[in-house]
């Protein structure tokens, strides 16, 4: 599997999320009244997005919609936040930042298992690293998207050194499952709030 970053965010996206961070972090070292500290861009991969009303197909996955690019921010080489920046109108807008250094190391410890997944699967062909996410059934994975797509998919938010590798299909499969688990776990409140 040869993997290729076809789609490298604009150098301003890079800036901006910086700043962005930068300004987080000095407002937080004020209220603790330490120095601020640089935070890096790391790890960075377009993000493409699903929020499916009911369940999917494989046409339906293949629709998912770019909605920017994920960073993982580092400080001395550790994740300590990660960042979402958009292309709207040609112009770059931050749209979120979490400081939340356990989502952070989450995302990266599963990027580097996927790249080491994707270089020893025997499949051919040119894969972009994209990152898939259905955030209303909060479901992620790292999707090499290539002539056979490969997801990979951490077990857990705690449990990352061990991927699982989904073709296409399992991946729509997973996605109507957590669909039907929030669909089933949505109509129980429901119920329980009818019942006497």
């Amino acid at each position: 599997m040869e993997i290729n970053q076809t789609a490298a965010p604009p150098p301003e996206a890079t800036a901006a999320i910086e700043a962005t961070v930068r300004s987080h972090i000095r407002a937080a070292a004020r209220k603790r009244q330490t120095t601020a500290e640089h935070a890096e861009a790391g790890i960075r991969l377009r993000v493409f997005a699903l929020d499916p009303r009911g369940p999917i197909s494989a046409p339906d996955l293949a629709k998912a919609q770019s909605s920017g690019w994920r960073y993982v921010l580092t400080r001395d080489g550790d994740p300590v936040a990660t960042g979402d920046v958009e292309l709207v109108d040609d112009h770059i807008r931050v749209s979120g930042v979490s400081r939340n250094a356990n989502q952070a190391r989450v995302l990266q410890s599963t990027l580097r298992n996927a790249y080491s997944v994707a270089y020893n699967t025997h499949i051919d062909g040119a894969f972009e690293p994209r990152l898939f996410e259905v955030p209303a059934f909060h479901v992620f994975a790292v999707w090499f998207h290539g002539p056979q797509d490969v997801f990979v998919v951490p077990e857990s938010d705690k449990e990352v050194d061990h991927p699982q590798v989904m073709k296409l299909n399992d991946m729509v499969d997973l996605v109507n499952r957590a669909y039907v688990a929030k669909a089933s776990s949505r109509d129980r409140s429901i119920f329980s709030l009818e019942d006497p």
